[in-house]
């Protein structure tokens, strides 16, 4: 479907510790490194949803990151998911 609709697939970069594929898919060549980058210098928010992942939130005023790390497994994601909601508040808002 993707490629149907003029999207390439490229490298993403991981972080240490990050599990899954590492591909993602752009219809823009000319922005392919942007993600790349921002990972790697660690300079933009990232929202995560899901089991494993990894909410990295930028502090404007210092050089702080604020972080907060989803449950891996299903069965704990869902137990927790509240707590998970809440915890994200706290370090977005």
């Amino acid at each position: 479907m993707l490629n149907r609709r003029a999207y390439i697939p490229y490298y993403l970069y991981r972080l240490r510790d990050c599990a899954g594929d590492n591909i993602g898919y752009t219809n823009s060549p000319n922005k392919l490194g942007v993600y790349n980058v921002c990972m790697m210098d660690e300079s933009a928010t990232v929202l995560a949803a899901g089991c494993g992942g990894a909410t990295r939130v930028m502090d404007s005023d210092s050089d702080n990151i604020k972080k907060h790390y989803n449950y891996k497994y299903p069965y704990e994601y869902i137990a927790h998911f509240e707590q998970i909601i809440k915890n994200k508040k706290k370090i977005i808002l």
